[in-house]
């Protein structure tokens, strides 16, 4: 899409990548947390007042170191660790560049924003690359940041191949099919 032979990623492939990172938190953190919380509860219910154990304190900082790599590599290398194992790349819609950390924030915090709306805003975000007319499968998150979830397995990687300088231009043409102008 950004190069000849780019592929918008499949929202099957896209879950899938989400499926994996939620897992890596869960697996890193969560089970952290988790502990800790059931054992501040049987605390509580023995002697109210009692203290947060140090394992939600482990937990909620793995959390967060996950959080800031996640970030960090979505912003400079276009990836997260599910993205990697799954061979999706999110992009510079224009171009087919890392997105930049700025960005990579502000596609992160759409979501978040939707989360405020009645519960079901985050899951419209997530939802919404089913409603892009355009055919590149950019949810309102890849639009606020101008971005764009490319599947590198298939297609070409848009970051590996040389600068092209009018990318959206061409992404729009290959959309458009034989014969467009």
């Amino acid at each position: 899409m950004a190069t000849p032979g780019s592929v918008p990623a499949s929202m099957g492939k896209r879950l899938l990548a989400a499926v994996i990172d939620g897992a890596a938190a869960t697996v890193l953190g969560g089970a952290f947390v988790v502990a800790g919380t059931m054992s501040s509860l049987r605390e509580l219910s023995e002697a109210p007042g009692g203290a947060v154990s140090p394992l939600v304190l482990v937990g909620a900082l793995l959390l967060l170191g996950l959080g800031v790599v996640q970030w960090w590599f979505q912003g400079t290398r276009g990836y997260t660790i599910g993205k990697r194992l799954v061979g999706l790349r999110t992009l510079s819609a224009e171009t087919g560049r890392p997105i930049g950390m700025g960005r990579a924030l502000v596609r992160l915090l759409v979501p978040a924003a939707g989360s405020l709306v009645l519960g079901v805003g985050q899951a419209l975000v997530y939802a919404s690359p089913f409603f892009d007319a355009s055919g590149r499968r950019q949810g309102w998150h890849d639009k606020a940041a101008g971005s764009m979830v490319f599947d590198v397995a298939v297609g070409v990687d848009p970051a590996a191949a040389p600068a092209a300088p009018d990318v959206a231009r061409r992404i729009d043409g290959l959309l458009a099919g034989p014969g467009a102008p």
